[in-house]
């Protein structure tokens, strides 16, 4: 029996006709039927089992991620590898992105630990990404994969900490200032809270005059805006309609230039969020609102701001087909907001008693830069804090 079967096999093996495949298929699997091996002669693409080879002549980056760095892009693997069949780098990790990038470590009396140490692949994938910047993750849960995540039980949240916007105060590879703040704190702070300064700024902000605000943006009244904006700064840029909707949402979306800039230089948050999670910056991308979405980022926007659905301002831009936008997020200015610190700090003028650490600019003196158990993210409670500094007058009688 078994010489029997390997004479039939031999036979078939030898056998180019449609019966001797049929023999083998039932020794084997995988034998291509007649119309397979048809195929397979005329279609140089396709295999013996009808599938679709790849075309190994083209390559391009999966089209998952929207970010790719360049030379990747181009196949120029040589720019950072030895060769393109090698994974040893032409040198340090430090020298090799400085090669292209500007060296910003050079000037600066702070430097973020891995850009010092030269170690980029701490934030950033070298070759494609999901993210801006080629960021491994999204906002504080980056930041959070080194440093102490803020003390989620605290009473008192700062606006930027609660959104995971760590770069509206922190620069993330080098800066002149402490604790890498973006700007000397009695800049940076007056930057959200200018109103402070001013005379009158507690001044209530109703839903009416939210919508004149916002009908003054839509009608492009740059002087109706400016003095709503003057009569009550902090009302003007800090209110929200109930599903989070800010007036920087507004005339981002509608690419008013000069109204961008006045609300950006009354402190608005730029990194202000709706319900949904979407930024000015968000808006601006959507409606292709290419000049709004330079001052944006110029003002310190976050360029890969996610929202809920992990929508971020470029990704955006590339469904909406948002050309002159997505030229500018894909190539961001590197500009600082025109007056932007003096506008804010004259403000000052409109007060005639300033409290002492604020008019130095020493707010940390006072309150805690991300997350605090006292309102007002006060570093102690109120009855505690005042006497930190000044004598306790009512104790002292009780004596």
């Amino acid at each position: 029996m078994l010489a029997c079967s390997i004479i039939l096999l031999v036979s078939a093996g030898c056998a180019s006709t449609k019966k001797g495949r049929d023999i083998l298929r039932v020794f084997f699997d995988g034998v291509p039927t007649e119309e397979q091996l048809i195929a397979a002669t005329t279609d140089p693409l396709t295999t013996a089992t009808g599938q679709t080879a790849p075309d190994r002549r083209q390559w391009t980056p999966r089209r998952d991620p929207i970010f790719v760095h360049e030379p990747y892009q181009a196949r120029e693997c040589t720019a950072c590898h030895e060769s393109k069949f090698s994974q040893r780098m032409r040198g340090s990790t430090k020298e090799i992105c400085f090669n292209c990038h500007d060296d910003f470590t050079k000037a600066v009396k702070h430097v973020h630990a891995p850009a010092a140490e030269g170690e980029c692949g701490s934030c950033h994938e070298p070759h494609e990404a999901k993210r801006a910047g080629l960021l491994i993750h999204a906002g504080a849960k980056l930041c959070c994969e080194c440093h102490d995540e803020p003390d989620k039980a605290a009473a008192g949240e700062h606006a930027p900490v609660a959104e995971g916007s760590c770069l509206t105060c922190h620069a993330a590879h080098s800066s002149d200032q402490e604790n890498l703040l973006t700007k000397a704190p009695d800049s940076l702070c007056f930057q959200c809270h200018a109103s402070i300064l001013m005379k009158g700024s507690r001044a209530r902000f109703t839903a009416a005059d939210l919508a004149r605000l916002f009908a003054s943006i839509r009608l492009g009244d740059a002087q109706e805006t400016a003095r709503i904006v003057e009569g009550n700064a902090e009302g003007a840029v800090c209110s929200a309609t109930p599903n989070g909707v800010t007036a920087l949402h507004v005339a981002a979306a509608l690419n008013k230039k000069v109204i961008v800039a006045k609300l950006c230089a009354a402190g608005a948050r730029v990194d202000a969020k709706t319900e949904g999670g979407f930024t000015p910056l968000h808006w601006a991308a959507n409606r292709d609102a290419a000049e709004a979405t330079t001052l944006l980022l110029a003002a310190g926007a976050t360029l890969h701001a996610e929202a809920k659905d992990g929508t971020t301002p470029t990704l955006w831009a590339e469904r909406k087909n948002s050309v002159a936008a997505l030229a500018v997020l894909r190539r961001p200015p590197r500009v600082i907001m025109p007056d932007g610190e003096t506008s804010i700090r004259a403000s000052g003028k409109a007060a005639r008693h300033i409290h002492a650490p604020v008019d130095e600019g020493e707010c940390l003196e006072c309150h805690a830069g991300h997350k605090t158990g006292n309102p007002a993210l006060t570093k102690l409670p109120a009855e505690k804090l005042c006497y930190e500094c000044h004598d306790n007058e009512v104790a002292e009688a009780k004596v």
